[in-house]
């Protein structure tokens, strides 16, 4: 996804789109009088805040740090001192603030979900997927999964149907209940879907 993506920001505009921190730094201490004004966070950590900061020019430039992402959902604290010394503007994007402030947003909002929408069905993405059975699986394996940022993996829970809710509670005979007893508890099965 990494390359598509950055393709799509250099044909937007952007100079320079780093994968990870490393090549960020790298990039940095190559082009100490070339750093750029505007840094965009979708990682929404301390860290990753912290490391754009220091690859911004000074606040007297403009310089702006915005962070739009959600991180670990904890707050991103920046040390006194790293902004004082930069001095730049730190600012917050919320996209559902932006989409309900215009009535003109919410046309854009729509345009570019269709777009993504059309992207997807034309298997332009592709998104690995992790199903859990409910009642064979461990849903709490499930849940863990889908609360870690750092796995991109879609998780799916998959309910029982009404018919094997009776089977497996025993509609009053026990013979029903035999066979879903004797299925082992499976492992979270893996597919690609694109």
């Amino acid at each position: 996804h990494y390359e598509r993506i950055s393709e799509w920001l250099v044909s937007m505009g952007a100079e320079e789109v780093f994968p990870d921190a490393v090549a960020m730094l790298k990039w940095r201490d190559r082009n100490q009088r070339m750093l750029p004004k505007l840094a965009l966070d979708g990682i929404s950590t301390r860290e990753s805040a912290e490391q754009l900061i220091h690859c911004l020019q000074p606040g007297d430039k403009d310089s702006q740090c915005v962070v739009y992402g959600y991180g670990a959902a904890q707050p991103v604290e920046i040390h006194p001192p790293l902004l004082a010394a930069w001095g730049g503007t730190l600012l917050g994007f919320s996209l559902n603030r932006w989409v309900h402030s215009l009535s003109a947003n919410v046309k854009k909002f729509m345009s570019v979900t269709e777009n993504i929408t059309k992207l997807i069905r034309a298997n332009k993405f592709s998104l690995d997927t992790v199903l859990y059975k409910v009642g064979e699986d461990a849903v709490t394996d499930a849940f863990a999964r889908a609360a870690d940022a750092s796995d991109s993996s879609q998780v799916v829970l998959i309910f029982p149907t009404l018919k094997e809710e009776l089977q497996n509670n025993g509609n009053g005979s026990g013979a029903a209940a035999a066979p879903a007893a004797a299925a082992p508890a499976s492992q979270p099965r893996y597919m690609q879907q694109r």
